[in-house]
């Protein structure tokens, strides 16, 4: 992988907080975890989700006189996404039925192929990728950019929306539901304080729940195991503490198993 194939850039976060690895960082990350350039993609997409939220995070945490008014609201809307999703689910054999075809085409076009693989429960990503990145990089002297092989593709992704639109309706609101869900558990876990850690565990559950598409196997509860071993990884290059990590990670695993199960089939 060239240097030009990372789009990673330091941010200027206080000193121990979660920032997203320079581009040798990210590099070397890569290295140590032996990732396919896919793989690669996956991880570059969650670390940058994971700086999004976290800003929003930090905003939370500063407008205290706001707190409670917002953890109010924010409860709200997670319980109307979480009815919608489910009630996605209850209408998913005949969604195509009532919903506007374009709609949930430009609903697929909007999501990676790492979210359609995860959705679907099987491959979706271009089955001659390289090709198609070379065949990019002759037409335009160059090799390409994140953005522009998410345009080359968005005509095969937003195809997925019609063959699939209920598996990738309900992950795209899962893509809200569980951002939420860690923010709520975060105020009840850490209500003032702790913020280092708290933004640690936000990063291993966005991990686990990416880990089929980043490691190619799901996050494990074991000690010792590649899940760790990249929740360790990442945490130090994106200035985080690694102290406890392996009992936080597996402590996260079972969390989320906990949340599934419970959750409406």
């Amino acid at each position: 992988m060239n240097d030009r194939d990372i789009v990673m850039e330091e941010t200027a976060e206080p000193e121990n907080s979660f920032r997203l690895p320079h581009k040798q960082e990210f590099l070397e990350l890569a290295r140590l975890l032996n990732l396919s350039r896919q793989q690669e993609v996956s991880l570059e997409e969650v670390l940058r989700e994971v700086g999004t939220d976290l800003q929003i995070w930090r905003a939370f945490r500063e407008r205290r006189s706001d707190r409670l008014e917002m953890m109010t609201n924010l409860k709200k809307m997670l319980k109307l996404m979480k009815a919608l999703r489910d009630e996605v689910r209850r209408h998913e054999a005949e969604l195509l039925d009532f919903m506007p075809h374009r709609a949930l085409q430009d609903m697929a076009a909007l999501l990676t192929f790492s979210a359609i693989s995860e959705a679907r429960g099987k491959d979706a990503f271009p089955a001659h990728f390289h090709a198609d990145v070379e065949a990019i990089e002759q037409a335009q002297g160059r090799g390409p950019d994140l953005a522009e092989i998410e345009a080359f593709y968005q005509a095969k992704r937003s195809n997925f929306g019609l063959t699939n639109p209920a598996k990738l309706l309900t992950h795209f609101l899962d893509t809200l539901v569980q951002p939420m869900e860690s923010l709520v558990e975060e105020n009840r876990q850490n209500p003032g304080g702790r913020p280092i850690l708290s933004e640690r565990r936000f990063l291993i559950e966005a991990l686990a729940l990416a880990a089929p598409q980043i490691l190619g196997e799901p996050a494990t509860t074991s000690l010792a195991g590649r899940f760790v071993d990249l929740c360790d990884q990442v945490a130090v290059r994106c200035g985080l503490r690694t102290d406890g990590i392996d009992k936080a990670a597996a402590a996260v695993v079972r969390e989320l198993a906990d949340r599934r199960s419970s959750e409406p089939s």
